[in-house]
């Protein structure tokens, strides 16, 4: 078609006229943009949050798109809003102010009708300093329970980090009893997760917030302290819907740890210390692991050094069979009845000469119970720590009778100790020979050994032998120096 005179035909960078486009060069236009179904500008924005810089914040192109039109505002928005991470006070001040619509200059972030608070999801809240900075504790307290209790509708996660990694902060330095910032934390009615690090709680203190979270599925502390003189509340009501259960530290007695788990059916990751091998914190958590059946990840330890300190364990047992020059003795778990007839000797296999059979005695790991608690055909662990605590001496020989109760769903095992000193490294390999870990997939174990100066080096010939045998099972060893 002839172009009228007096008008220059539209071209593009190339010189080419416009009309002359493939339709497909033409569709980059921002009204053709704009016209996308919802859904599908939706996708359109998620994919660009996903190139964050590592740390979850989305790139600056996710705030220029909001930018553009009150189109691409309202899809980009609740991505951009969607997690908030203040790393200081003055974060933490500045944040409140523009959620609530408070500060002078307009953005693409402000302007948005009902409020952008509404579409805030998850805060990473981190204070290293609460006392003797700008701002003041006054206004930390204040600028806590006014945030909450804005975003208390929609907010399901909740992470705060309290002070230095050095030194515990007590919970109550940010949520005081009877304050307004513990009364908004306590009215989060819809939270789902709730992480505290470098701050201690107390069980009296926790008791009634789990109950104010009915929908509470993951609870992660640094430290929770129960040998305090006021116990919780007995007549508050506990949500039994946690999925995730993660206590670094802990002074509780077996009394707590029980009501703690008790009826948590849910539970699909257990990390915590427990008192001792046995009792009625065990107890319960057996219960928890036959019953619900769900537990994925299971990392407990004996606070106190356990079973990996003594050589005296809870129970042993003797039982014999044809022994000769070419078979190794069987190695056995013991029974709790039998406690008294251990010695103080290490323990050893014995083969009577007489008789021509072997005797073995071996102290029984606090874990085979719980082990033996799932049904084999339709176990779902798949992550297991095995600490030196919980596995008595002689540590090889408790493993070695501990393999067979090992599920085939069992892809990780983790040991806080698998140097070459541990003696577990060969019962590890042997089990693998027996098809006992016919499912694992991965070992996770630190490494590393001491030099003249007292710095770590890397790994030895006998780590690296080690890990070649390990791949020749088709397993990994995760280390770390």
């Amino acid at each position: 078609m002839p172009q009228l005179q007096g008008k220059r035909a539209r071209v593009n960078a190339a010189g080419a006229p416009a009309s002359l486009l493939h339709p497909s060069a033409r569709w980059s236009s921002p009204a053709a943009l704009i016209s996308l179904p919802k859904d599908i500008l939706a996708r359109i924005a998620a994919l660009v949050s996903l190139e964050g810089d590592g740390e979850g914040k989305p790139k600056s192109t996710l705030l220029s798109l909001a930018s553009t039109c009150k189109t691409l505002r309202a899809v980009c928005l609740p991505l951009v809003l969607s997690t908030i991470r203040l790393m200081d006070g003055d974060a933490l001040v500045k944040a409140l102010k523009v959620l609530k619509g408070q500060t002078k200059a307009k953005s693409s972030v402000q302007s948005s009708e009902g409020g952008i608070a509404r579409f805030v999801r998850e805060i990473h809240l981190s204070l290293p300093a609460l006392f003797g900075t700008m701002p003041s504790h006054s206004t930390l307290l204040s600028s806590t329970a006014s945030l909450l209790s804005l975003i208390a509708p929609t907010l399901t996660s909740l992470c705060i980090t309290l002070g230095p990694s050095s030194a515990l902060q007590p919970f109550s330095s940010l949520f005081p009893p009877s304050s307004p910032s513990l009364a908004a934390l306590s009215g989060l009615s819809h939270l789902a997760s709730f992480t505290l690090r470098g701050a201690f709680l107390w069980l009296h203190d926790l008791a009634p917030l789990l109950s104010s979270w009915p929908a509470l599925i993951s609870l992660s502390l640094d430290s929770l302290r129960g040998d305090c003189t006021r116990p919780p509340h007995p007549c508050a009501p506990r949500g039994r819907t946690l999925r995730h259960l993660s206590i670094r530290a802990s002074s509780l007695t077996a009394e707590h740890i029980a009501r703690l788990l008790d009826g948590q059916l849910d539970l699909v990751h257990i990390e915590m210390p427990l008192l001792g091998g046995e009792g009625r914190a065990w107890d319960v958590l057996r219960t928890v692991m036959s019953e619900g059946g769900r537990v994925e990840v299971l990392r407990i330890w004996d606070r106190s050094g356990g079973a990996g300190t003594t050589t005296a364990a809870a129970g042993g047992e003797k039982r014999k069979g044809k022994a000769t020059s070419q078979s190794r003795p069987r190695i056995v778990a013991g029974k709790d009845d039998e406690v008294d007839q251990l010695d103080s000797q290490p323990l050893h296999a014995e083969a009577e000469a007489d008789e021509g059979q072997a005797e073995v005695v071996v102290p029984r790991s606090p874990l085979l119970p719980l082990l033996l608690s799932f049904e084999t055909s339709t176990s779902t662990l798949s992550h297991l720590f095995l600490p030196l605590s919980l596995l008595p001496s002689p540590r090889a020989a408790s493993f070695t009778a501990l393999a067979p109760a090992f599920p085939s769903s069992l892809s990780t095992l983790e040991f806080d100790d698998l140097s070459a000193a541990s003696g577990l490294r060969d019962a590890l390999v042997e089990a693998l020979e027996r098809g006992e870990l016919c499912g694992l997939e991965r070992v996770v174990a630190p490494v590393g050994r001491k030099g003249r100066a007292g710095t770590t080096k890397g790994r030895s010939k006998a780590d690296a032998a080690f890990e070649k045998t390990l791949s020749e099972y088709g397993v990994h060893w995760d280390a770390a120096v």
